[in-house]
């Protein structure tokens, strides 16, 4: 059994989803994980033989899909660490570095809107 607080353990963990559900046989659980973040969980733990994944985190998975500019109406933020300091400002960061801490999602990834 591998253990979610092992980083080793957890990228096989992935390598063995992936190719798992990369497998022609399998593309109705690689739909169903795309469209139910709990499967995905379920099906990540027992594939990769993972235990101890915290029930807060949520499994997200979605096809790659090569779409630019890479921006749209939904972006999200990983704000830096509050208890240590920016790192320091270079000619390409500014101060912050933006490529650390923006990342967005593209509109098949944001789900079907109704306009």
């Amino acid at each position: 059994m591998r253990h979610w607080n092992e980083p080793r353990e957890r990228r096989e963990a992935v390598r063995l989803f992936v190719k798992h559900l990369h497998k022609k046989e399998n593309h109705r659980e690689r739909e169903d994980c795309k469209h139910d973040k709990d499967y995905a969980k379920e099906r990540f733990a027992a594939i990769g033989e993972v235990e101890g994944i915290p029930d807060e985190t949520e499994f997200c998975v979605y096809e790659f899909v090569e779409i630019e500019p890479r921006d749209s109406e939904y972006a999200i933020f990983l704000l830096p660490d509050p208890t240590k300091p920016l790192a320091p400002a270079t000619e390409r960061t500014r101060e912050v570095d933006v490529t650390a801490v923006y990342r967005c999602t593209w509109d098949p990834w944001a789900g079907h809107r109704e306009d």
